[in-house]
């Protein structure tokens, strides 16, 4: 493919836009609206961020002026769905005015009709490739490898986010029903609010505690959770690390039924790490099918693919 990738400058660290570099895609990082209208008649599309973007009306609706004039799709991941980053009310009624979006693509479909006319795309988190392992260590099937029963990496001490009280909370309560069960029971829980990991650290937590805990996301909504998938359900498969996380809408959609343990609320959590710890290969065998289910479906190449295609048939059907 001879024409660029225009992409904002904010994504330029984002796993997606690197494995498109990989694919051998020709991308141009844009600092500015006017260097995207300058470039736009000479280009497959642009990647563009869009809550950024839309702050500046005028100068966004120039924009999409002259990517429709060249037959250029604006592009848009959401990652955010629905928390949209706080937008302000006046700028959401500008979003379902416009519907600016060609190409909208989200890890959750929530509030999708806000900003697309067409039909948006199910587009997940993946698994960064820093985290995969290609073949899993034997010593991840021996139960006396592992230092921790359960471990939790993630954001908690946040007291400005509601959703990082309610995971304390939750945290809190579980630990206390799993400790009147067993007090020997090992807990690990890392608050990356306080404590910043290096990916190596983290993937050592995760291969040497035998349960990863998935609960809540920071763009879940008060009393509205994300239908979509944080990074860490396809991080800690990735490495290898059995996960146990909270149901989300879009779990069916995204896994085999028998690869992946959910629940729905706190005593179905506490009844299942009891359940599991006790039936050790039980896990490993889990563990092992998800790890193969992300490594051929859920990595950030796999996604690239996906969204190169969307872009080329989105060109084939002007």
């Amino acid at each position: 493919m001879n024409k660029p990738l225009l992409v904002t400058y904010r994504f330029m660290d984002i796993s997606l836009v690197t494995e498109l570099q990989e694919l051998g895609i020709n991308i141009i990082f844009c600092d500015n609206f006017h260097d995207v209208i300058m470039r736009a008649h000479d280009s497959i599309g642009y990647f563009g961020s869009l809550f950024a973007e839309i702050k500046r009306p005028f100068s966004f609706l120039i924009l999409l002026h002259k990517l429709h004039k060249e037959n250029t799709p604006y592009v848009f991941w959401n990652r955010d769905s629905p928390w949209h980053c706080g937008i302000k009310k006046h700028r959401k009624f500008l979003l379902k005015a416009l519907k600016p979006v060609d190409i909208y693509f989200a890890h959750s479909l929530q509030d999708a009709s806000w900003f697309t006319s067409r039909k948006p795309l199910y587009f997940p988190n993946g698994a960064q490739i820093k985290y995969i392992s290609d073949t899993l260590s034997e010593e991840l099937r021996d139960p006396s490898y592992y230092e921790y029963d359960i471990s939790f990496i993630g954001s908690i001490g946040n007291s400005n986010r509601l959703n990082c009280k309610k995971r304390k909370k939750f945290l809190h309560d579980l630990q206390k029903i799993i400790s009147s069960y067993n007090a020997e029971i090992k807990f690990n829980l890392i608050d990356t609010y306080k404590q910043n990991m290096t990916i190596a650290e983290q993937i050592l937590v995760i291969k040497k505690s035998k349960i990863n805990l998935n609960f809540g996301a920071m763009c879940d909504l008060p009393n509205t959770p994300s239908w979509g998938l944080p990074e860490r359900v396809f991080g800690i498969p990735a490495v290898g690390g059995f996960l146990l996380t909270d149901w989300r809408k879009t779990i069916t959609d995204t896994f085999p039924e028998d690869t992946c343990n959910y629940f729905h609320d706190l005593n179905e959590c506490a009844d299942k790490i009891i359940h599991l710890l006790s039936n050790f290969n039980l896990t490993r065998t889990y563990a092992e099918k998800l790890h193969n289910e992300v490594v051929k479906k859920h990595t950030y190449n796999t996604r690239a693919t996906t969204f190169l295609t969307a872009i080329i048939d989105y060109q084939k059907n002007l």
